[in-house]
């Protein structure tokens, strides 16, 4: 009964656990779907998604659903113009959701893409901003989904971080590819912005052509806004610049002079500069020293002053040709200061960007060793595995190969025993045949003997000259005489016939055979049973010379007819 009663406990147990796991799969798979439709949102609005994610974090959510909302939430904030402390929530994210890049690759690529553009957001162009974003354009290209969207913003950003280290080649490739994607898409904002920078890229890369070709696409876009005019204004003012028309610059500078969206920006020592530039390539050096002095007066950024040593600089150079000395003295001095402090910054940030690679090279060959350990070790498990296969399929081969050797031994030992059975038989026979040859021969000779003296008998009564006078009993003699001849003749045609001579002497019918008369045929056939000439000459009631006689012309009528024996020699 104990042991029962704590079976059922268990199983309730049992049961409750794997109730609430099912409960709690189900309410995950439908906070996934909520997030979804969240996702759907963020393009036309990220304040209402921001909001619905705020209402929902204080619930309990599995860890892929906390990274997707951290996907979500910093994607929202971005196109909000939040202004990112830290990037440590989207660094959580893409640890989380690199578990899933198999079956979520585009949240994993999305998550690399933003850890980008927020470090990005927050001043920084290094590597530690560039390759996370490499990456998820690696990943979305192995992955060939079919939406582009996030692949668009990656050639974008990677684009524009190469423009901001003065890669323009890489930007323009960057850029370019982004602009397919865009008309692709059809994202009209999208294709501006990429044209845009594309044109800043071709003129860090001073191409000239391909900057005025990027000045004609953006001014044929239709319905444009305050802002994407002013982008145009600014990209032509830098373009006439470079080119040598400081004319058309100048026009479209005091333009800008008195935009207030421009002026919003805070730009207002930039124009003031590059008026002073258009002044001073058209030869006005008091307006062009006017306007220098007045960029240096409007430097709102003082986080980076000394960045603006090329400002001191053209005063310097103004107020030179002039011939205002002191003025020059001054400005250069600020200027030499300020580049001086530009250069140890630039320094710092070279070290920096230096033991940030030296350390992700470090990572790299860490990783590369860890990587050619477990290729190393999955090696050797691969050849130990076939040494064992190997040995043990050698050990079955020979296993199988003895088995085969035992099995035929015993079968040659069989077939050998079986053989001398049959030699002993046959051995055997033969000594019982040579038995009754020694037997019979004698028997036969005797009688051959007795036939021969009874027949000289005969022959010399015949001759008697005393039976002459007595013809009847000479008639009996003769008679008797010629019977006992008749008698004693063999002829062979009594003992064989055709069938049994090709069946005794094994030979095929030819009709070159048929010239053979019934002496040759029983000739053949005691060659074939191998007699020698004393045997045959007994059976034959004859001589050894009247056998060897006959055997000679039964050789040269075989030549004549071309008779070929093979098993039978005469």
């Amino acid at each position: 009964m104990l042991l029962m009663r704590k079976f059922i406990i268990n199983l309730g147990l049992l049961c409750l656990v794997l109730a609430i796991t099912g409960c709690s799969k189900k309410q995950n798979k439908i906070t996934t779907r909520h997030l979804m439709s969240l996702d759907s949102l963020l393009d036309e609005h990220p304040q209402l998604v921001l909001d619905r994610l705020a209402e929902t974090a204080t619930k309990r959510q599995s860890r892929f659903n906390s990274a997707y909302s951290a996907l979500l939430q910093t994607i929202a904030q971005d196109k909000t113009g939040f202004h990112f402390p830290s990037d440590s929530i989207i660094q959580n994210a893409v640890d989380v959701l690199s578990h899933y890049q198999k079956e979520y690759a585009e949240l994993y690529a999305r998550s690399l893409l933003y850890k980008g553009i927020v470090r990005y957001r927050m001043g920084v162009t290094d590597s530690t901003a560039y390759v996370p974003i490499k990456i998820a354009a690696h990943v979305l290209e192995n992955a060939k989904l079919k939406n582009l969207k996030s692949a668009l913003y990656c050639y974008y950003y990677l684009g524009t971080l190469f423009f901001e280290n003065e890669h323009s080649r890489q930007s323009i490739e960057y850029l370019k590819k982004s602009i397919q994607v865009a008309q692709q898409l059809g994202y009209r904002n999208d294709l501006f912005n990429s044209c845009r920078d594309l044109a800043w890229s071709y003129m860090q890369n001073n191409d000239w052509d391909n900057t005025k070709l990027c000045i004609d696409t953006l001014t044929r876009f239709q319905n444009l806004s305050a802002t994407e005019r002013l982008d145009i204004n600014l990209i032509e003012s830098s373009y006439y610049e470079s080119v040598g028309k400081p004319e058309k610059a100048l026009f479209i500078n005091m333009q800008l002079l008195a935009d207030t969206l421009y002026l919003k920006g805070g730009e207002l020592s930039e124009i003031y500069y590059k008026l002073s530039g258009n002044y001073r390539q058209l030869q006005f050096k008091t307006q062009s020293l006017l306007y220098a002095e007045k960029a240096v007066e409007n430097i709102n950024d003082t986080t980076k002053f000394y960045n603006y040593y090329y400002y001191y600089q053209n005063i310097s150079e103004i107020a030179a040709s002039l011939k205002q000395w002191e003025k020059s003295l001054i400005a250069l001095t600020k200027a030499y200061q300020l580049k001086s402090k530009l250069i140890e910054s630039n320094l710092k940030a070279s070290l920096l960007e230096l033991e940030k690679k030296y350390d992700l090279n470090q990572i790299e060959i860490k990783a590369r060793r860890y990587k050619t350990q477990i290729y190393l070790y999955i090696g050797v498990i691969v050849l130990l595995f076939l040494l064992i296969c190997s040995g043990l399929i050698l050990r079955r081969q020979f296993k199988i190969r003895k088995e085969a050797e035992v099995r035929f031994a015993k079968s040659e030992k069989q077939r050998i025993e079986i053989e001398y059975q049959k030699t002993i038989l046959n051995k055997e026979r033969l000594e019982n045949e040579l038995k009754q040859k020694n037997f019979l021969l004698p028997i036969y000779r005797q009688i051959s003997e007795r036939n021969e003296m009874v027949k000289k008998v005969l022959e010399e009564l015949k001759m008697n000259p005393y039976l002459e006078k007595n013809e009847l009993l000479l008639r009996k003699i003769e008679s008797t005489h010629k019977d006992f001849i008749q008698f004693s003749k063999i002829d062979p045609t009594m003992f064989f016939s055709e069938k049994d001579f090709f069946e005794f002497t094994d030979l095929e019918y030819h009709s070159r055979l048929e010239l053979l008369n019934s002496s040759d045929k029983i000739m053949l056939i005691f060659a074939r049973f191998k007699l020698d000439n004393n045997q045959i000459a007994i059976l034959l009631n004859t001589t050894e010379d009247s056998v060897r006689s006959r055997k000679s012309k039964l050789r040269k009528k075989l030549l004549d007819n071309n008779i070929v024996l093979k098993q039978i020699h005469l």
